[in-house]
């Protein structure tokens, strides 16, 4: 039986070769991941002392060898902190600052605030691979929380859905020499007004641009003019 203890700080991915420290010891620094796995014939036996939730399906080698054989992020955490980047990036560039909830704090169905001047708006985002950019819309499963959530607040809330053109994260982001292409695009729609049984439905003709910043400012500023 062969043992790997991998240790995971913000500074870099330190392979250690003697025993076990202890979670809290000086060894293993500060925000730490312990990672543990146990190689038991074909059988993988993971074990995960965490102070932060990462997901365990870690990618394999690829057969080309261009890119690393092992990721510290799967696939759907990859897509999930693509989709929000890809957000602010398009927040930044309108000039608006983006507060991202707490994983742990994520109780108001949203991923975090787009603030404006008067106030804030709430943002739920989800990034996929499987519709096309192309097209008329998009329908996005709604849980019950969600819309109960979403319908409690006084203040506009929006679903952006990231849409990328490609399933392999590997073709999301392609560089050359005029740029940097990315083979995505967001699209949006208003939620604190959705149905109790209704799913989200995103109309291909609201694209998330710099524009559409100014649209969701006006209907914040709208919910403080008097009735």
């Amino acid at each position: 039986m062969t043992c790997l203890f991998l240790t995971w700080t913000s500074m870099s991915l330190n392979r250690l070769a003697r025993g076990w420290p202890q979670a809290d010891s000086p060894e293993m620094g500060a925000e730490v991941l312990e990672l543990r796995m146990t190689f038991r014939s074909d059988t993988l036996v993971g074990y995960l002392s965490i102070r932060q939730y990462v997901d365990m399906s870690i990618p394999g080698a690829r057969p080309d060898d261009t890119h690393p054989p092992a990721t510290v992020l799967g696939d759907k955490s990859c897509k999930a902190r693509y989709g929000v980047a890809h957000v602010r990036a398009i927040f930044s560039q309108a000039g608006f600052p983006f507060k991202e909830t707490s994983p742990d704090e994520d109780a108001m169905a949203v991923d975090g605030d787009v603030d404006f001047l008067t106030a804030p708006a709430r943002i739920q985002i989800k990034c996929t691979s499987q519709f096309t950019i192309s097209g008329r819309g998009a329908t996005w499963p709604a849980e019950v929380h969600w819309r109960e959530r979403w319908n409690a607040a006084k203040i506009p809330v929006y679903f952006v859905l990231v849409i990328l053109d490609r399933s392999d994260r590997y073709e999301w982001i392609s560089h050359h020499g005029a740029g940097t292409d990315h083979r995505a695009a967001a699209f949006w729609t208003r939620v604190d007004r959705i149905g109790p049984n209704e799913n989200v439905t995103v109309p291909k003709n609201q694209r998330l641009t710099v524009a559409t910043l100014a649209d969701w400012e006006r209907e914040v500023e709208e919910c403080f003019l008097p009735m």
